[in-house]
């Protein structure tokens, strides 16, 4: 039997839904946020949110690792803070970088180097920029791997950022509903939809339920140089 067979036998398929796509628009570092309402007998019953970072944005915001770490990893030091938007630093002007440079120094390498301070504020302004590429080949060599498993975890994949079904209308079906209107949205636009990992008690007794009935397939990946497991309906 088919996945979307089985469903539609365990699944209330009165349930309606209204789409509403990036409904907060790109103002939360390249992430788009998706919802998905459902509706029983013309009365809202619940709702779901997808979160994740559709490739064009990604490559918009993050073109460089120093643009992820200064943007996403809260090293807001390695810009100069008049050009904190730019994420391109060849775009900066040489004279804005060097006001900088110590601090994306600090940002980057680490510690306190005197010796090295006084060096960056000799450079001229030709020497600006290939010492931020400096910077750029440092932070690849110690955070490019997490720059990787951030891109691989929520580029183009579609997590479960939350579910609510409203108290009078639990346990009808509107929650797998949801969750499998989710996988369908996804799945549409070529991406997969995972569970969240994190639930209220609510949402892990939806999650257990659901992969007692239905196929699910567990996806491992890394996440901040952890292994980690989701899981998604299969396709």
């Amino acid at each position: 039997m088919k996945l979307h067979e089985l469903l539609s036998e365990k699944i209330n398929t009165d349930v309606t839904f209204k789409y509403r796509e990036d409904i907060e628009g790109d103002k939360n570092r390249g992430f788009q946020v998706d919802e998905i309402k459902a509706y029983l007998n013309d009365e809202e019953a619940g709702y779901v949110r997808i979160i994740y970072i559709p490739k064009e944005r990604f490559e918009a915001r993050y073109p460089n690792i120093l643009a992820f770490l200064n943007n996403m990893e809260g090293k807001v030091g390695i810009f100069p803070y008049n050009y904190r938007d730019v994420v391109d630093y060849h775009k900066i002007p040489p004279e804005g970088l060097k006001k900088n440079i110590e601090n994306a120094y600090i940002a980057i390498v680490g510690g306190w180097d005197t010796n090295e301070f006084e060096r960056l504020r000799q450079l001229s302004l030709d020497q600006v920029i290939p010492e931020y590429e400096k910077f750029e080949r440092i932070a690849n060599k110690r955070y490019g791997k997490r720059f990787k498993e951030f891109k691989n975890y929520y580029v183009d994949k579609g997590i479960e950022d939350f579910i609510r079904v409203h108290p009078h209308f639990q346990n009808k079906g509107v929650g797998a509903a949801l969750e499998y209107a989710a996988h369908k949205w996804m799945k549409n636009r070529g991406m997969k939809f995972y569970f969240s990992n994190t639930r209220t008690d609510p949402g892990k007794g939806l999650l257990k339920k659901i992969k007692q009935e239905y196929p699910i397939a567990t996806d491992k990946m890394r996440s901040y140089g952890q292994n980690v497991t989701r899981d998604r309906f299969v396709d």
